[in-house]
Order: structure tokens, then sequence, then C-alpha cells
């Protein structure tokens, strides 16, 4: 069972639920910082992704009696 402290841990960059080493808090500070880098660097292609997918929906159900809700949904992601 996981409970508070222990996801603290992991959020902290504690290796060793996986079998890894006890961290330090120099280490576990430089694991978070590369956590944080890793997720800033994908959230730009994820974002450009969701774009393209829903003007992909929204060009396929053009002309169709689902245009107008495509168009919503799409305008609100």
């Amino acid at each position: 069972r996981l409970s508070a402290a222990r996801l603290g841990d992991l959020l902290a960059g504690d290796l060793r639920a996986f079998g890894g080493p006890s961290t330090n808090e120099p280490l576990a500070g430089r694991i978070r910082a590369e956590q944080v880098s890793i997720v800033l660097r994908s959230t730009l292609l994820g974002m450009a992704a969701n774009i393209l997918n829903a003007a992909t929906f929204v060009i396929a159900v053009w002309g169709s009696p689902d245009q107008t809700k495509a168009i919503l949904w799409a305008s609100v992601i």
C-alpha cells in the first residue's frame, strides 16, 4: 500500500521503489530538474499534435450535420 510519505518520497526522486539506490537531496534535486525538463520539452509537441488532430477531425466532418459540434469541440481543446 502506498502511504502519503512514500508517495512524497517517490515524487521527490527517491529511486528505492524501483530497486535503485536511496537518493540524497542534491541528487533528488537534479532528478526533479531533469523530470521537469523532459515535461517541458514534450509539452509543445503534445500541444501541436492535439491541434493537428482537432483540425483533422473538423476537416473530416466538414459538411456533415455534426460540423458545428466538431468546431465547438475543437475550439475548446
